[in-house]
């Protein structure tokens, strides 16, 4: 049977609500309050008494932790607790900065939806997707909303998993579109240049290491001199303060490793290396203004987080491949390297493109094609300003001699016509050629011939087609019966 009575404070007076003592399902003896008068209190001792009884006769099921009704505050400090124990990635504790964003958004959730008890979170999903499309109306970009309703369907997460909730109210949520309502674009070297020429000398070498290493603002604040490793030219990232929560080393320029160690003689071994302003979007605003470069452009804006797609960019273009550059820029998958931080410039693009048209439309005045003749004659090659029964002897053979050579001051355009009419193959300088009899060219521009006629033979011109092109050795090669491509076919 339970226990009813009073107790009374200090001054001997009995406080208004009555208390009373019970057994819960567990054989606990446990104490709760009961109300104002000692036979209502009886009452309630009495069915407290009998529910706990039938659970430990196993007539009803045991109560979970989602059955207890549980004050909104409480929840929401043990959710903040275990954040900044281990509510980070693999484990680690939220950064200061992300700890006070969320436990903002709770409050802002607590008073807008009106949360007594963690109850009272189910059936809100209207009620948030209403206060979130409000948030949207006042102006907030896509991300700041996306950021106040991640807030909220943590928090419901957090609870489903402790078994506070039994289901997700939020589950049904839909997502906002977070594209950037202004691009941030990455400097250029001339404006690197005159930001690190024109900017107060306290903040030039944070802007060198952080263009040089991709540290974000929080993270060039935390290095202090232990973190420099002078073996390596490195800077060894804590994993307690870096984003990703992994420790790890970021390699340096020697010459920026070596400015930063004579900086760091200096301070303490817990001081900062770097005196990076809180406020960073406007202490590099107005070292931008002092260097004549303009924050907002067509192609985007200007501010500290510019110094990381900076070296994300410059890091690709001196040529880091994909894994190399999403390594040194610590991210966790390429997509994020290549299509979020990587940036093109429209000049290297000419540039790209310029070297492409030189390669493609590359080609020298020469002669262009060889044919064959029926007889057995020595092999002879006439250039395409000799008439048409001029001709100049090459060293070649009849029957049995060594095979004839395309002289390399015929360039890549030499083509060997078949019996074939319009077949050509393309013969690299220098390449042994094996051939009955040789005379006569076809412009492989106009597509006519110096040559009087042309005698088709039944048998094809023993060339190159069909495996790898061999230069000539000394003393010559034998390719009679084989067949060669030089790999320049179509090409006329």
């Amino acid at each position: 049977m339970p226990t009813i009575f009073q107790t009374r404070d200090r001054q001997g007076r009995p406080h208004p609500r009555w208390r009373f003592k019970y057994v819960d399902y567990q054989g606990v003896r446990r104490t709760a309050t009961g109300k104002t008068t000692r036979r209502k209190t009886e009452e309630l001792a009495l069915h407290v008494q009998a529910k706990h009884h039938a659970i430990r006769n196993g007539w009803v099921p045991v109560p979970r932790p989602c059955d207890i009704q549980r004050p909104i505050e409480t929840a929401m400090e043990e959710y903040l607790a275990w954040g900044r124990a281990q509510g980070g990635h693999h484990g680690k504790p939220w950064s200061g900065k992300h700890h006070a964003t969320r436990a903002r958004h709770l409050r802002f959730w607590v008073g807008e939806l009106r949360l007594g008890f963690v109850f009272d979170l189910y059936g809100v999903l209207p009620k948030v997707e209403a206060a979130l499309r409000k948030k949207q109306n006042q102006g907030l970009c896509g991300k700041t909303v996306q950021n106040y309703a991640e807030s909220i369907g943590a928090f419901c997460d957090w609870l489903v998993d402790r078994d506070y909730l039994k289901e997700d109210p939020l589950r049904k949520i839909g997502a906002f579109d977070t594209t950037p309502v202004r691009i941030r674009r990455a400097f250029t070297v001339g404006e690197l240049q005159a930001l690190l020429r024109c900017c107060k000398p306290a903040h030039r070498l944070s802007y060198l290491v952080a263009v040089t290493t991709g540290l974000r603002r929080s993270e060039l604040r935390a290095l202090r001199r232990r973190h420099l490793d002078a073996v390596n030219k490195a800077l060894l990232l804590d994993g307690a303060w870096t984003k990703n929560r992994r420790s790890s080393v970021q390699p340096l320029p020697e010459e920026v490793f070596d400015l930063l160690k004579k900086s760091a003689r200096v301070c303490g071994p817990d001081d900062p290396i770097l005196r990076v302003h809180r406020n960073s979007a406007r202490m590099i605003a107005d070292d931008m203004k002092k260097a004549g470069i303009p924050k907002v452009t067509e192609d985007g804006v200007l501010d500290f987080h510019s110094l990381r797609v900076t070296y994300t960019s410059l890091i690709i273009e001196v040529g880091a491949s994909v894994k190399e550059a999403q390594a040194l820029a610590r991210h966790s998958s390429p997509e994020l390297t290549m299509n979020v931080y990587a940036r093109t410039r429209k000049d290297r693009l000419a540039d790209v493109v310029n070297k492409l048209g030189e390669v493609v439309g590359h080609a020298k005045a020469c002669p262009t094609s060889v044919q064959r003749n029926p007889s057995d004659q020595d092999p002879t090659l006439t250039t395409p300003d000799q008439t048409a029964g001029s001709e100049s002897a090459v060293p070649g053979k009849g029957a049995g001699s060594n095979p004839a050579t395309v002289p390399a001051e015929m360039g890549t355009k030499l083509c060997l016509l078949e019996a074939n009419p319009g077949h050509q193959h393309h013969f690299a300088p220098g390449m042994a050629v094996e051939s009955r009899t040789l005379s006569g060219f076809v412009d492989a521009n106009t597509g006519q011939s110096n040559c009087p006629t042309v005698v088709q033979r039944p048998d094809p011109v023993i060339g190159f087609c069909g495996t790898k092109p061999r230069p000539m050795v000394p003393g010559g090669a034998d390719f009679s019966g084989s067949s060669v491509s030089s790999g320049f076919e179509g090409v006329a």
